[in-house]
């Protein structure tokens, strides 16, 4: 009897414990996943921060250092045609326009200082995951009964059905519930971030009918979850060796192609930061950048070649970046460059006539006196080939060689991608791993770096991509048909193999970072081709184009989501890290390390 008095007074305190404990589960299940989201959303906003501060640091102070050395390069040749004393150039000079780099620092490092701050703020990445998450949690139970109803009535006869039946019923309501309630926070939580007032709206709208301003508030979307296999199809051997990495691949390519395509012709189709940080990238003189559409579209300018209808701002354009870069300012004169070789042989044979009367009147005259690309490298020095010099085109790299021009794009291409990819690759590591980094720094370091090269070389081939085909287009396919107008090989060739053929450099790096890759310009490309079927929908912010945004990130989110419960083992890259989200507390990890997932 006294024992079993001792176990009823016992009882109660063991049953509060038990409540006490699943009240802690319940609130770890709604806090972990929202606490969870809101680390991953702020690293998610970070991240793109700290690289666009060290992009504008590093592309700067690049212009700056060249600038310092093509003023010191012609400071030495001016005192050297004068005769004047100058000291021999030492190997420290070289370090005298990379120091005031070190004193700019600071600059940089307010700039990253204050990207971690704005992050923190209500407008930021981190609350909306936070509340996509925990409102993903909460709505879950609520959806739950009706969806669990739905599955139940289709069960002809719950009495007489199968366990099996029964089982997979409540999976896949249980699968349909978070599926839902995923999608209707996420949605939500994206209202709230795009959510303006009036005012804030019209000025949005103002900078986009003038054609030009501050960048638009838009939100990147797309379809968070990309299958790890593909089927083969019914293509042969093509259907048979295209498996998920060359298709990752191969929509990078397609996504490219398509922003590079607009960034040479329809700028207005993608968000204005991200033309200039591609021009940045390119280090294509926007006067040259203004040349080309014009030729393709004529406008905002006339620019044709021997064309009577040409203003003095035609003429000036590229006459203005000829005599920058030393050269006549005919050279950029479309009015006087021939259009075919057969302009350019009577040029040139008009030329040679009119240097041989003057020999013969005792005048001392080059050969080609008077012709308009007269020393100009190559073909078109030679008088066999039509439109602008490649003095002109290469703005100032590589002189009149193709080749050479794209070597040194490489070259400066890669040196500038590593000052970039260097962080991007060993901030991860440092920020999800610093035990690990700790433990074998050197080699940890030394991945650290082969990484980053890697990257730099797909970065680096990705710009020489771009600008060979257009040298190709302009300097070797001519040849074979001299009779076509040069204006048809300006107008839209070239830049047409450009924008394809840099895509193809993602194949440069690991296949599992190709997937990632293509998520990141494929939301772009999407607003590129939104913007060209209707132009203005996604820019000035129509409202159905905000709820179709909406629509499209909740379901995205909400398939993530779904997966990273149920079958993590689906999710690859960086959508690896809703397993680690959306994982119940005590459930084990699948063991997919989303940083090196394959």
């Amino acid at each position: 009897m006294t024992v079993a008095k001792r176990a009823a007074r016992a009882a109660p305190p063991a049953s509060q414990a038990r409540n006490a404990t699943i009240a802690r589960q319940q609130l770890e299940s709604l806090l972990m996943p929202a606490g969870k989201a809101y680390l991953l959303g702020y690293v998610m906003d970070i991240l793109p921060a700290i690289l666009k501060a060290l992009i504008k640091f590093v592309t700067t102070e690049l212009k700056r250092i060249r600038a310092d050395e093509k003023r010191l390069l012609e400071e030495r040749r001016y005192a050297k045609e004068s005769g004047q004393p100058h000291a021999k150039p030492r190997v420290l000079d070289g370090l005298k326009s990379v120091l005031p780099s070190f004193y700019r620092l600071p600059t940089l490092l307010r700039a990253i200082a204050n990207a971690l701050v704005v992050a923190l703020g209500t407008n930021g990445m981190a609350i909306s995951c936070f509340l996509a998450m925990a409102g993903w949690r909460i709505s879950e139970s609520l959806v739950w009964w009706p969806i669990a109803k739905y599955y139940a009535l289709k069960l002809a006869n719950p009495a007489t059905s199968s366990e099996a039946q029964t089982v997979n019923a409540l999976r896949q309501a249980r699968i349909a519930a978070t599926f839902v309630a995923s999608s209707l926070s996420s949605a939500l939580a994206m209202m709230m971030l795009q959510h303006q007032s009036d005012a804030a709206l019209q000025a949005k709208k103002a900078p986009a009918q003038g054609g030009a301003g501050a960048p638009l508030l838009t939100i990147d979307t797309t379809p968070g979850w990309i299958p790890k296999s593909i089927r083969p199809s019914n293509l042969g051997f093509l259907g048979r060796r295209l498996n998920a990495n060359n298709t990752e691949g191969l929509v990078f390519v397609v996504c490219c192609a398509q922003i590079m395509w607009s960034w040479f012709y329809h700028p207005e189709r993608l968000p204005p930061t991200y033309v200039k940080w591609i021009t940045n990238l390119a280090t294509m003189d926007e006067r040259l950048l203004l040349a080309l559409r014009c030729i393709r579209s004529g406008k905002p300018l006339h620019w044709a070649y021997q064309s009577k209808e040409m203003t003095p701002e035609g003429v000036h354009l590229l006459g203005s970046l000829a005599e920058e870069l030393g050269h006549p300012y005919q050279w950029g004169d479309p009015t006087r460059l021939p259009n075919t070789a057969v302009e350019a042989r009577e040029m040139a044979e008009q030329a040679r006539a009119e240097a041989a009367a003057k020999r013969a009147a005792g005048q001392e005259v080059a050969e080609l006196d008077g012709f308009v690309l007269n020393g100009a490298a190559g073909p078109r020095g030679r008088g066999e080939m039509g439109g602008m010099p490649c003095e002109l085109v290469h703005c100032g790299t590589g002189g009149a060689n193709c080749y050479k021009n794209a070597l040194y794009r490489w070259l400066r291409g890669w040196r500038m991608s590593m000052a970039i990819y260097v962080p991007v690759h060993l901030l991860p590591r440092l920020l999800f791993n610093p035990r690990g980094f700790a433990s074998a720094p050197l080699a940890n370091m030394l991945k650290t770096l082969m990484g980053a090269a890697r990257s730099a070389a797909f970065l680096a081939t990705f710009i020489v991509g771009n600008w060979f085909p257009i040298c190709l287009a302009r300097s070797v396919v001519p040849r074979w048909l001299p009779g076509v107008p040069f204006t048809f090989w300006d107008a839209g060739i070239g830049q047409a193999l450009g924008s394809i053929a840099c895509g193809f450099s993602i194949f440069i790096e690991e296949k599992r970072k190709r997937a990632e890759m293509a998520l990141y310009v494929a939301p772009r490309a999407l607003f590129a081709t939104a913007e060209s079927a209707k132009p203005g929908w996604l820019s000035q912010g129509h409202r159905s184009a905000l709820w179709a945004e909406r629509m499209t990130f909740g379901t995205a989110v909400g398939v993530v989501v779904a997966a990273a419960r149920y079958r993590p083992e689906l999710l690859r890259g960086i959508t690896a890290a809703m397993g680690w989200v959306a994982r119940p507390p005590g459930r084990p990890s699948s063991g997919r390390n989303y940083a090196r997932s394959q």
